[in-house]
């Protein structure tokens, strides 16, 4: 074999190992117009930090609905799930998936009891002692509690057809418009393999 045909079986393997990568991600772009198309896309994002060269997908879900008494005692609270990737755009592989419980409030309300129960359908699931951050301006407290969870219970998220969340002394069911929306989420996530 000459020099020149190694060459091309060389570029030739480079380009076949590059389509094969590009295939099983999905761009910032491609995601951006994913969300787009969403009936309701707007408690979705997606960005890509060129500083730390990442991309985050996000779903920010409120959960104060027409309850009266979350809307007394929370000004803010959501339910968000991250995914973070290495890279610009996605894969199947991320390195990082959250559940975070954000409020603002008047006054602490998880200071004590940083456990989340997660009720799907039949099941039950309890992540242990998040991580708790809080900022305080004023009279304006700001809560936020982190899990680490793996992908599959994003997934079996997306799959409940009913879910409860319980965290310190709330519960809150979430509702089938928030479980779409948990669904849309998984389908970002998904990424077709070449």
């Amino acid at each position: 074999m000459s020099c020149i045909n190694k060459v091309i079986l060389v570029l030739a393997l480079i380009l076949l190992g590059s389509a094969i990568s590009l295939s099983q991600t999905k761009s910032v772009e491609n995601i951006e117009s994913e969300i787009a198309n969403l009936k309701n896309p707007q408690p979705f994002s997606v960005h890509y930090n060129n500083r730390k060269d990442i991309t985050t997908i996000k779903l920010s879900i409120s959960l104060r609905g027409e309850s009266k008494i979350l809307r007394k005692r929370f000004k803010e609270l959501f339910l968000e799930t991250s995914t973070i990737y290495s890279g610009i755009g996605i894969d199947d592989k991320p390195f990082r998936n959250l559940i975070c419980i954000k409020t603002r409030a008047k006054k602490f309300y998880f200071s004590n009891d940083r456990n989340l129960s997660i009720g799907l359908d039949e099941d039950a699931l309890n992540l242990p002692n998040g991580n708790r951050s809080t900022k305080v301006r004023g009279r304006k407290i700001r809560e936020t509690i982190c899990w680490d969870i793996n992908r599959k219970l994003i997934e079996d998220l997306s799959q409940s057809g009913k879910m409860n969340l319980g965290i310190g002394s709330l519960s809150i069911s979430l509702s089938d418009t928030q479980l779409k929306l948990l669904r849309d989420y998984a389908k970002l996530l998904r990424v077709k393999k070449g």
